[in-house]
């Protein structure tokens, strides 16, 4: 048995002895494996440096136009279903520069219930929303502006003649209803005529002192308070004749189309301090850029309407004129001289006109008058750069109500 072990013995020590011989494609058994190991580590080391810094790389971004198709995949993301009437709707919301975002898109439907559905509706629900304002009835007011583009001249006319229209009706009433609401009735209606001829001239008289005039809360006051009275009135005289004859029909009639017409002047009123509002949110594409007036001209006859936008501080964060660095945009239309608009850049004491008529006779008759203009814009410490006659029609809705064209909204892609 010793000579067994023993044999054993010497084959387990003769076998390191074996090792030792190299044939070829062998690896030494000491130096060979940690050099080996130092090439591995090596490798990973520069593995992970290279990981680095491809992670120090910013991912590869891709900006192309946006597409319908994108609307639609953007719907889908939100959970909408992507329904022809939600896809015009969410166009529209990235034409007049809202993100087309859920939270957006909801508060935009839960605006439009109960709404009449048109594209003015529309359009006015998504502004609204980009001045954060939430409305339906501002929103139906703004709507209706859109269509109609109605004149505050005109509607100040209008309030002339119902008031005219309820003297009239007055004598047809007079013998059902007491001298005390007759003479209250003539008090009102002078009160009322008064204030209508006033604003005019009040506007005027406040731009040429330099007052300001540029805020219509206390017009839109006064209106307010004008059609409570007026709508006061029609009650008293309904309760003073229950037998009603024709004369007071008559007369409830005038009354109800005076009250109508207030309505109207004060919608617009509404209207324009809307449309003033700075834009509310700051995921709007669009920022605010023009404040904007209606005002009554006097000097046309019959009365026309200056429609006046100034361009706000985009560097003051109340979004205030800044009177020595702006934009003036006016619009009007005489007989004598049709539809005219001026564009005027102001930059510290320096102007630059540009004017807009497509009646050649009237710019001709600019261009022969720009030395008088330079001499009067010079008594009030301006000097005149520029003026320019251009051969268009100025479409004021572009300056105040901006939109982006689908083709030039890019979207963006990030690999991530």
């Amino acid at each position: 048995m010793s000579e067994v072990s023993g044999y054993n013995k010497n084959v387990n020590n003769n076998i390191p002895n074996r090792q030792q011989v190299n044939r070829s494609g062998d690896v030494a058994q000491t130096g060979g494996i940690k050099s080996s190991q130092r090439v591995q580590r090596a490798a990973d080391r520069a593995a992970v440096e290279e990981q680095q810094q491809v992670a120090q790389k910013p991912f590869p971004t891709i900006a192309r136009r946006m597409t319908p198709r994108d609307v639609v995949n953007q719907l889908l993301l939100l959970g909408v279903r992507p329904s022809a009437e939600n896809r015009s709707l969410a166009t529209k919301m990235l034409m007049y520069g809202l993100e087309l975002s859920k939270e957006n898109f909801d508060a935009l439907e839960n605006l439009l219930k109960g709404l009449p559905k048109s594209p003015s509706v529309e359009k006015a629900a998504i502004l609204m929303i980009t001045k954060d304002l939430n409305s339906r009835a501002g929103a139906q007011s703004l709507a209706d502006f859109l269509e109609q583009n109605p004149e505050l001249s005109k509607q100040l006319l209008d309030m002339q003649q119902a008031s005219a229209a309820v003297r009239g009706a007055l004598s047809t009433a007079s013998g059902t209803l007491s001298t005390a609401l007759l003479s209250q009735l003539g008090a009102m209606l002078s009160s009322l005529e008064g204030f209508i001829n006033m604003l005019p001239k009040e506007f005027r008289d406040k731009l040429q002192k330099g007052t300001g005039f540029f805020n219509n809360a206390e017009v839109l006051t006064n209106m307010r308070a004008v059609r409570a009275l007026i709508n006061g009135v029609s009650r008293q005289v309904a309760e003073a004749s229950p037998e009603k004859n024709s004369g007071v029909n008559n007369l409830l009639s005038a009354l109800g189309n005076l009250s109508k017409a207030a309505k109207d002047v004060s919608q617009n009123l509404i209207v324009q301090s809307i449309l003033s509002r700075p834009d509310g949110r700051e995921d709007s594409a669009l920022s605010d850029k023009f404040a904007y007036w209606q005002i009554p001209n006097s000097m046309a006859t019959p009365p026309q309407t200056i429609e006046l936008l100034l361009e706000k501080d985009k560097k003051n964060k109340y979004r205030s004129i800044n009177a020595r660095r702006t934009k003036l945009v006016l619009k009007t239309e005489t007989a004598a001289l049709g539809e005219i608009s001026a564009e005027v850049e102001v930059e510290e004491d320096k102007l630059d006109f540009r004017f807009n008529t497509n009646d050649e006779n009237i710019r001709r008759l600019i261009s022969s008058n720009v030395d008088e203009l330079r001499k009067k814009m010079e008594t009030y410490s301006y000097k005149t750069q520029s003026v320019r006659v251009v051969k268009r029609n100025l479409d004021v809705k572009k300056f105040l109500i901006p939109t982006l064209e689908l083709n030039d909204l890019t979207r963006v892609q990030t690999e991530v």
